[in-house]
């Protein structure tokens, strides 16, 4: 090659410094991934979650970025690492899918209310006491005129 280094030592030369590139580039990224999760993970509430757990997904809406869309109910199936979980919704045995803890929020049994406008109670009670628990077949009973049909 006309400068005194031969062919041989260039090409060596050559692939001593693409390896420190790729080293230097594959610190740079850990680097920065480990930034970006510790930035994303400190406004993660301390909640946790249980297999078998009920809990509504967050999933972002087309139309604007402030609207919470709240979908579910899904199961909990594990947790996968410290603040992701993974989930399957009710009813699919095959669909898994693995949400950040911010997306997640338990779900409660939701419940009817009413308002009586009785003198000196002013306070909402529960429409139905027993919404949201399970009855036994045993349990409920037809009338007479039913049982026969």
């Amino acid at each position: 090659m006309g400068l005194g280094v031969s062919a041989e030592e260039y090409r060596r030369d050559l692939q001593d410094r693409i390896q420190k590139a790729q080293q230097i580039a594959r610190h740079n990224v850990r680097e920065a991934q480990e930034r970006q999760e510790t930035h994303y993970n400190r406004r993660a509430r301390p909640r946790t979650f249980q297999p078998g757990d009920q809990v509504l997904v967050s999933i972002p809406a087309i139309s604007s970025k402030q609207l919470a869309m709240w979908q579910g109910p899904f199961t909990v199936i594990r947790q996968v690492g410290p603040v992701d979980y993974e989930v399957r919704k009710l009813g699919h045995h095959r669909e898994q899918q693995i949400y950040h803890v911010n997306r997640l929020k338990e779900w409660k049994i939701p419940q009817a209310w009413m308002a009586q406008e009785k003198a000196g109670e002013g306070d909402l009670r529960p429409l139905c006491p027993g919404l949201g628990r399970t009855i036994s077949e045993e349990a409920v009973h037809l009338s007479d005129e039913l049982d026969n049909h």
